[in-house]
C-alpha cells in the first residue's frame, strides 16, 4: 500500500487550474488552531446582548451590502437598533454601534413589530418598522428618515425623535392621506416587501380571510407640517386653525415660539374633540373632557399631527384581495423576492407564508383597488407524509440564490422545499439550550432554545433569539451545502501510475464539532472544473473506481442536517493506492521458482495466512512503463493458474487453495510476453 498526500494547501487559486488546489463559492483559505484549511464561513453566534447591551426582538434584517440592523422591543415609546458590519463573504462581523427611536406612546400602547426592512442604498438611509399596537391608532409603518451610518454608536448614541417638519432626520409616521390620525385603518399589519430600486414600500395589512396592500412611493421628501393657531383662554380652551382637517380622536402637539396659555404644555400629546372647518378643542384622553385654559400665552403658536404623521408620500392602496389559507405568519416573514423559476421568475414578487401554505404574487399586480391577484401562486407545506409530521410553520423567508423557500416550525426545525406541493428537500435545526452569551465557542451547532424570527440574505441564514443566555444572532452559511453546487474544494490531478485506489481519508480541524463532507472523483475531463464527478458513498471505499492513472477529487460540506451544522475544515485528502505492480501483503514473488522461457511462469508464495479462507486472486503484469499486459483472475481465467502445497514438486488444478503459509500459486502465460514485467498477485 502506499500514500499519496493531495497538497491541498500548498497552492490554492479560485479559478480552475487542473495543477493546483481550486476553491469556490465561500471556501476560504484561513488558520485554525495554527493549522491551514479550507472551508466555508464556521456557524457562529452573535453575542447582541454582551456587545451591544440589546436584547433582540423577532426581526432583523441584513442589507445585500451587509449591514446587519437588529432591532430591540419598543419599550415605553422607545425602541433600539444596533448595526453590525457583516462580510458575507467570509462570515466575519464587527459591532458598530445604535441608536434610539421613538415610538408613540401615549396612550400607553405595547407595540409589536412586524416588519423591519432598511433602504442603505443611498448616501442616507430609510428605515421602515411595521407594527401592531395594543391601541391601535398607534399601529402602523414608521420610517426612520435620514439616517447615516455616523449615527450609529457604541456609547451616548442619539435618539431620533418625532418629525416637525419636512425631510427631517426623524420618525414619520406613514399614513393614507385621506385617512390620517384616527381614521387610520393600516393597523393590522402582516409584512413589508420593499423595492429599493422602485423606492416603494408595501404594507400588506389584515388576515388571511380579508387582506390588501397600502403602497407608498418614499422616493419624495416626508413632511409633517405644521399650522398657526391661536388659543383661547377659556372652559374648555378652543384652538383656531383655519383649514385644519382634523377629526375628532387625532391626535396633535403644540409648540411655541414663546409661551403656551396657561393649561397647555408643548410637546404633549392631545387628542381633538368638537372639530368644525376652523377651530376644535382638546382633551388629554380619547373622548376625554376639554382641556381648560387659565391665562393667555405669548409668541406664535403652531400645531401639527403628533408622532410625525404624515400623508405627503404619494399613496394607494388595492382591494380586498383573494382569501388565503391558513394563518398568516406576522413576524418579518414577507417580503419581496425575485423567484428564478417558474412563471413569476425574473419579476419583483411578494413571497410569504402561512401555518399551512406559502405564497407568491407579482407586485405590478397590487394596482389601485384590485380584487384579484392573477399571478398569485400557492404551495403546502408538507411533504411526502414520510419526512416531517405535521409541520406548522411559525416563520418564513424564500432565498433568491438557491431558489428554496425555507420555514421555521414549532420545534425550531428549519425546512427547505422547493416551490412544489408535497415536496421537502431537507430538515435541519434543533432545539438547544446551550448558554451562548459570553462563551468564547469557535463554533456552535445551528441550534436554539426558540427562534423569535430569522433572515436569509445572500445565503446566509441568521436565526434570532430573544432567550435568556441566547439573546442575539446565530448565522449559517446555508448556500454552501452540497445541494446548492456552490463551495467546494478540487484538488490538483493525481497521478497514481494505473494504480488501484483503496480509500481516501482526511485531515480536519474542529472535527468532533464539524459536519460530514461528501466526495467526488473523476478519472478523466481534467481540463474544466464541470462534468465526470461520480459521487462517492463514503470517503473511505473507492472499490469501485478499481486502477487508474490520474485521479481528481471534489469535495463538498454537507452543513444542513440536524445532527451538525458548521461545515467542516479540512487540512488534506491522504489517498490510499496499490500500484499494479505490487502484490498483496498476504503473497511475495518466488524468483526460484519462476520462469522466463516457454511456457513463461510466474509464482507467489503466501506469506500471511487470511483470516479464514484464500479469496479470489488476481494476476496483473505491466511493462516496465506501467502499461497493463495481463490481468487475469482465478475465476474468470482458472486455466492459467495452478497450486502447489509441497513446495513446488506437485501443481494442482485450482480448487480450494491451501490457507497455509507456504502454498504457492503459479500463472502460466498463455503465449510469452516477450518483454520485462513487473509482476503481482493480489486479492479480486
Amino acid at each position: 500500500m502506499r500514500f499519496l498526500n493531495a497538497g491541498l494547501q500548498d497552492n490554492v487559486v479560485s479559478l480552475y487550474d487542473k495543477t493546483k488546489t481550486t476553491i469556490a463559492g465561500r471556501v476560504a483559505q484561513k488558520i485554525i488552531n495554527s493549522n491551514q484549511v479550507l472551508g466555508p464561513p464556521l456557524t457562529r453566534f452573535i453575542d447582541v446582548q454582551t456587545e451591544a447591551g440589546l436584547t433582540p426582538v423577532g426581526p432583523a434584517y441584513c442589507s445585500p451590502t451587509g449591514r446587519l440592523f437588529i432591532p430591540s422591543a419598543v419599550t415605553t415609546g422607545l425602541g433600539t437598533i444596533a448595526l453590525y458590519q457583516f462580510d458575507l463573504t467570509t462570515g466575519a462581523y464587527s459591532y458598530v454601534g445604535k441608536i434610539s427611536y421613538s415610538m408613540p406612546a401615549t396612550p400607553t400602547t405595547t407595540h409589536t413589530m412586524r416588519g423591519f426592512k432598511v433602504d442603505d442604498t443611498g448616501a442616507t438611509w430609510k428605515i421602515f418598522i411595521l407594527t401592531t399596537g395594543s391601541v391601535l391608532i398607534n399601529g402602523g409603518l414608521f420610517m426612520l428618515n435620514g439616517i447615516v451610518q455616523a449615527d450609529f454608536i457604541p456609547v451616548a448614541f442619539p435618539t431620533i425623535p418625532f418629525a416637525t417638519g419636512s425631510n427631517q432626520r426623524a420618525v414619520y409616521f406613514l399614513q393614507n392621506p385621506a385617512s390620517l390620525g384616527a381614521a387610520h385603518a393600516m393597523t393590522s399589519g402582516i409584512g413589508i416587501p420593499l423595492d429599493t430600486a422602485a423606492k416603494k414600500v408595501y404594507v400588506h395589512n389584515g388576515a388571511a380571510a380579508v387582506h390588501q396592500y397600502h403602497v407608498f412611493d418614499y422616493s419624495g421628501t416626508p413632511d409633517n407640517p405644521g399650522l398657526t393657531a391661536t388659543i383661547s383662554v377659556g372652559t374648555p380652551a378652543v384652538v383656531t386653525a383655519n383649514g385644519h382637517g382634523y377629526n375628532a380622536g387625532d391626535q396633535i402637539t403644540f409648540t411655541t415660539t414663546g409661551t403656551l396659555p396657561v393649561g397647555l404644555g408643548s410637546g404633549v400629546n392631545y387628542f381633538v374633540r368638537n372639530p368644525t372647518a376652523n377651530t376644535f378643542e382638546v382633551s388629554t384622553t380619547s373622548g376625554g373632557a376639554g382641556v381648560n385654559t387659565t391665562g393667555a400665552g405669548t409668541g406664535t403658536h403652531t400645531v401639527r399631527r403628533t408622532f410625525g404623521i404624515t400623508g405627503s408620500f404619494p399613496y394607494y392602496a388595492t382591494g380586498n384581495l383573494p382569501a388565503l389559507t391558513g394563518t398568516l405568519l406576522l413576524t418579518n416573514s414577507e417580503d419581496r423576492k425575485v423567484p428564478s423559476s417558474g412563471p413569476n421568475a425574473g419579476q419583483g414578487c411578494a413571497s410569504f407564508g402561512s401555518s399551512t401554505a406559502i405564497y407568491e404574487g407579482l407586485l405590478s399586480e397590487l394596482t389601485v383597488g384590485a380584487t384579484t391577484w392573477p399571478s398569485l401562486r400557492t404551495v403546502n407545506t408538507i411533504g411526502n407524509g414520510l419526512d416531517i409530521v405535521a409541520p406548522t410553520a411559525t416563520f418564513y423567508q424564500y432565498s433568491e440564490v438557491v431558489d428554496r423557500c425555507i420555514y421555521v416550525t414549532n420545534t425550531a426545525k428549519f425546512v427547505v422545499k422547493p416551490f412544489q406541493n408535497s415536496v421537502i428537500e431537507n430538515v435541519f435545526g434543533s432545539l438547544s439550550n446551550q448558554y451562548l452569551e459570553l462563551a468564547a465557542n469557535p463554533v456552535v451547532n445551528f441550534g436554539l432554545s426558540a427562534i423569535s424570527g430569522f433572515e436569509i440574505q445572500s445565503g446566509i441564514l441568521f436565526a434570532v433569539s430573544s432567550a435568556s443566555g441566547q439573546r442575539g444572532i446565530l448565522f449559517m452559511d446555508f448556500r454552501s451545502d452540497y445541494r446548492y453546487d456552490y463551495s467546494y474544494v478540487i484538488s490538483k490531478v493525481l497521478t497514481v501510475d494505473n494504480a488501484v485506489l483503496k480509500f481516501l481519508t482526511t485531515l480536519e480541524e474542529l472535527f468532533d464539532d464539524t459536519s460530514p463532507m461528501v466526495f467526488f472523483y473523476r478519472t478523466s475531463g481534467f481540463d474544466s472544473a464541470a462534468g465526470g464527478w461520480t459521487s462517492i458513498e463514503t470517503a473511505k471505499d473507492l472499490s469501485s473506481i478499481g486502477s487508474a492513472a490520474q485521479v481528481q477529487f471534489k469535495v463538498m460540506f454537507n452543513s444542513t442536517n440536524e445532527d451538525v451544522s458548521t461545515p467542516a475544515q479540512i487540512r488534506d485528502l491522504i489517498l490510499g493506492y496499490e500500484p499494479l505492480s505490487m502484490s498483496s501483503m498476504n503473497w511475495e514473488a518466488s524468483r526460484d521458482l519462476s520462469s522466463s522461457g516457454s511456457p513463461t511462469d510466474v509464482v507467489f508464495r503466501l506469506k500471511a495466512a487470511y483470516t479464514a479462507t484464500v479469496p479470489a486472486l488476481k494476476f496483473v503484469a505491466t511493462d516496465l512503463a506501467n502499461a497493463v499486459l495481463v490481468s487475469h483472475t482465478t475465476t474468470a481465467q482458472a486455466a492459467n493458474f495452478a497450486y502447489s502445497a509441497d513446495g513446488g514438486t506437485t501443481w494442482l488444478p485450482l480448487g480450494t487453495i491451501p490457507n497455509t503459509v507456504g502454498t504457492l500459486v503459479r500463472y502460466r502465460f498463455t503465449s510469452p510476453p516477450g518483454v520485462d514485467i513487473r509482476p503481482a498477485l493480489k486479492e479480486a
